[in-house]
Formats: C-alpha cells, sequence, structure tokens
C-alpha cells in the first residue's frame, strides 16, 4: 500500500521539508549610532506572551537626577520607543512569513455512482484521491523573502530613528528642569532683594528721608517678584512632569536635578557636522530603502513567470479494484497579464525614491544650518553675557545699593539697577537653555556627541 501511493507521498512531503527551511536574516536592527550607544535600551521580546512581565524595571532617583540617568530610564522605560520595537518583531513575522511555500491541496472525488441503468449504485463507481502543488519559479520565494526582510531593516532604522528622538527629547526636557532650577534660584533671589530694598526704604521713610511714595513702589515691586516666584515654580514642576513622562511616569519622584548650564563649549565648524549628517539614520536609511525598492522591482518582475501548478492522483475503480495514476502538469500562458501595470509601478516608486531621498539630504542639511546658527548665535550671546554683561550689571547694582543708603541715588536709580539685573540673569540663562537645546538638536540630526574629549552626558549639562 505504501508502494502504491509513494507519489503522493513524495509530492506532499517534499514541499512541506522545504517549508519548514530555517528561518534567518540577522536582527533587523542596524548599528547603533553613537550617540547614546552606551545606555542600554527596551526590545520586545520574541513572543507577546507576558511581555508586560519581562519589561525591565525603571527605578527613578528619589534625590537629584542626572542627565545621564534621566535618558538611561528613558530609552528603558519610554512607551513609544518600545512600541517601535513590536513594530520590529512584527516586521520580523512578515519577513518569516514571505519564506513559506503555497501549502499543498488534497481532492477526493467519487464519481459514477447513484445514475440508472449500470450506474445506479456504486459497483461502477471510480473514486479519486488528488494531491496539488504549485511550485513557484522565477525565484519568487526568495526575491518576495529578500523585500520583506529589508521591509524589516527598514522598521530598524525608524526604531533607530526613534530611538535617538527620545535620546533628544529626554536631554530637551533635562535642560528645561535645569534652566527653570536656575530661573527660580533668580527668582527667589530678585524677591529677597526686592524685601531687602524694601526694608531699607521703610527705615528712611520712617527716618523722614524720602517720600511715603517710595515705600509703595518698593512694596509693588516686592509682591511682583513673589508672583514672578511662584509662576516660576508653576513651570518648574510643569517641566519636570514632562521629564517624568519621558520614562512613563506620571509623578516625578525625583527632588531635582543636578546640572550646570554655564558649561559651554567651543562651536565646532559646519563643514564637520555635514560631513556627519549621512551617518544620521533620517539619511542612512536611504541605502535600504532603495535596495527595498529594487528588490521590490525584482520581484514584481519575476511575477511574469506563471507558477507550475504540479497534481498526482490515484483513481480506484470500485467494482474491479484496480488502480490508475494521474500525473498533471498546469501552466499559464502569459500572453495577455505579464504583470506590466506592477512592474511600471515598482519602477516609478524608486524613480520616486531617488527624488525623495535628495530631499530628505537637503531637508537635513538646512535643519543643521539652522540649528547651527542658533547654537552660534546662543553661544556668543552667552559667552558675551557671562564675561562682559552680567558682571557690570552686577557691579552697577551693589554701586546703586550702597549709594541708595548713603542717599546719594534715588529709590528709582535702584529699581532701575535691579531690574537690568535679574533681567540679565534671566536673558543669561535663555541664551544657555537655546545654546544646549541646539547641540541636542545638532547631536539629533548627525547622531553623535559634537564635543569628543571623553564626556559621558550630552549638552554640557551633566
Amino acid at each position: 500500500m505504501l508502494q502504491k501511493y509513494s507519489i503522493l507521498i513524495i509530492l506532499t512531503v517534499v514541499p512541506a521539508l522545504v517549508g519548514c527551511a530555517g528561518y534567518g536574516g540577522g536582527t533587523g536592527y542596524p548599528e547603533p549610532r553613537p550617540l547614546g550607544s552606551d545606555l542600554d535600551v527596551y526590545r520586545a521580546p520574541e513572543k507577546p506572551d507576558g511581555a508586560d512581565e519581562k519589561r525591565p524595571r525603571v527605578e527613578e532617583p528619589l534625590g537629584e537626577l542626572t542627565l545621564r540617568e534621566a535618558l538611561a530610564l528613558a530609552l528603558l522605560g519610554n512607551p513609544e520607543l518600545a512600541g517601535y520595537t513590536w513594530g520590529m518583531r512584527a516586521a520580523d513575522a512578515r519577513a518569516l512569513q514571505a519564506r513559506q511555500i503555497p501549502n499543498p491541496e488534497i481532492e477526493v472525488e467519487v464519481e459514477n455512482f447513484g445514475g440508472t441503468g449500470e450506474v445506479s449504485g456504486f459497483d461502477a463507481a471510480e473514486a479519486t484521491l488528488r494531491l496539488g502543488q504549485v511550485l513557484e519559479i522565477g525565484g519568487k520565494r526568495g526575491k518576495r523573502t529578500k523585500v520583506a526582510l529589508l521591509e524589516r531593516d527598514l522598521e530598524g532604522w525608524e526604531y533607530e530613528a526613534k530611538r535617538l528622538d527620545v535620546f533628544s527629547e529626554a536631554t530637551l526636557a533635562f535642560i528645561e528642569v535645569l534652566a527653570n532650577q536656575d530661573r527660580l534660584t533668580v527668582a527667589e533671589e530678585a524677591h529677597r532683594l526686592a524685601a531687602e530694598v524694601l526694608n531699607v526704604v521703610s527705615e528712611r521713610v520712617a527716618a523722614g528721608k524720602v517720600s511715603p511714595l517710595e515705600e509703595t513702589k518698593a512694596g509693588v515691586e516686592a509682591a511682583s517678584t513673589e508672583i514672578e516666584v511662584k509662576r516660576v515654580r508653576s513651570d518648574l514642576e510643569a517641566s519636570r512632569r514632562r521629564l517624568a513622562a519621558m520614562w512613563g511616569s506620571d509623578e516625578p519622584a525625583f527632588r531635582e536635578v543636578k546640572g550646570d548650564l554655564s558649561q559651554v563649549e567651543a562651536v565646532p565648524p559646519l563643514s564637520m557636522l555635514i560631513a556627519h549628517a549621512g551617518e544620521g539614520p533620517e539619511i542612512a536609511r536611504w541605502a535600504t530603502e532603495m535596495g527595498r525598492l529594487e528588490a521590490a522591482v525584482e520581484m514584481e518582475k519575476s511575477l511574469r513567470i506563471p507558477d507550475l501548478e504540479l497534481g498526482a492522483a490515484v483513481r480506484r475503480e470500485i467494482e474491479s479494484s484496480l488502480d490508475t495514476y494521474i500525473l498533471s502538469l498546469g501552466l499559464a500562458i502569459p500572453i495577455l497579464d505579464r504583470n506590466q501595470g506592477g512592474i511600471r509601478e515598482a519602477e516609478c516608486n524608486l524613480a520616486r525614491a531617488r527624488e525623495d531621498r535628495r530631499a530628505a539630504e537637503v531637508r537635513i542639511h538646512a535643519e543643521l544650518g539652522e540649528a547651527y546658527e542658533s547654537l552660534a548665535a546662543s553661544h556668543a550671546e552667552a559667552t558675551s553675557l557671562a564675561s562682559t554683561v552680567l558682571p557690570a550689571a552686577e557691579r552697577a547694582f551693589e554701586a546703586t545699593g550702597e549709594g541708595y543708603r548713603q542717599g546719594k541715588f534715588g529709590y528709582l536709580d535702584v529699581l532701575d539697577s535691579q531690574r537690568t539685573l535679574f533681567e540679565v540673569r534671566a536673558q543669561y540663562i535663555d541664551a544657555l537653555e537655546a545654546y544646549h537645546s541646539a547641540v541636542a538638536e545638532m547631536e539629533r540630526l548627525v547622531g553623535m556627541r559634537l564635543d569628543h574629549d571623553g564626556r559621558e552626558e550630552t549638552g554640557g549639562a551633566q
């Protein structure tokens, strides 16, 4: 009996063995860009069952939080980045499915029974067991698999771009918190000095040396600075929440961030940054994209070749118990449909991608230039304020305050110098925040740190 059905067994088993061939093709994740590559990231497990239990626990410090700690928390706990890793798993599954061959078909047929006369019963019946298999030719399976693997690699580039986005966004959020902490310090200092001036003015009014109107003005200034303190505290709390949200936390557990915005490095030449622009994922991904579209053209061309339909059957005559074998081959004649539209579409997509790649390069270079101008301007502003303007404003305020106590200046002079001092301090913090934000944006675009002095953290806010 086994010998009788050997041809059917071969037809069924051989394709099954081919379909069980091992699945490879790497992980799909590209080589990480240097920016943040030394920090651990979350990657989804192979199967979604029990994935929540396998997620690493993100322990947020309760006291001081450094930039490196914030970045590590964000890369491990950011929900959006975790979602991209599941996209990678889904793309990997599509690549696995692309390798599969069509399933064989089985058919049972009984004829010449239940009629009239000689075929009224089952004596003249014939039973046929038929197996069929579509054999893909023209390299369709390999080309289809290649496209799927390249699509998975593109998902990897999307993940890498998102990783850099999360790194940059966490850096910007950290810088914002650090700047707001400094603003709060300045605001509290302004309120303290306004209160001291109010006390001095009150003493001079009590001594009859100045008009009570000056005490009223000093009281208004002290109240205004108190309102400013409350506003900055509110801004600080909002920025703390935004930072904690980077690793999926609803409530920040850290008390404060630790860093120094005043660390300002020399601005590198724009030509060096443009030279590294191609290393960023937004440009580097296009090599994979072009390869995928070229493979898609080849895959569409392979569809011009019709598949071979192979069939084998055993037919038994019930009355005589005689068996006969049937073999069949089926092949479509590619006269009308040669997949002309599919091939043309794939070629047009490839041509469009060439233009899109050039557009992406132009856009990235433009963004680099814009960020560079912001970086250079904020760097010049911060260094000028720190070296010249801020020290002069501090000296003027000290001299005016001392002169007011000695009766050499009026209260308006004190108020003007005080406001100037704290406006300059606020401007200095704004310039530092703009500088470090521009650094973070440029580092995201090129995928690497701008400095090369071995610092562990970016943006100078460690």
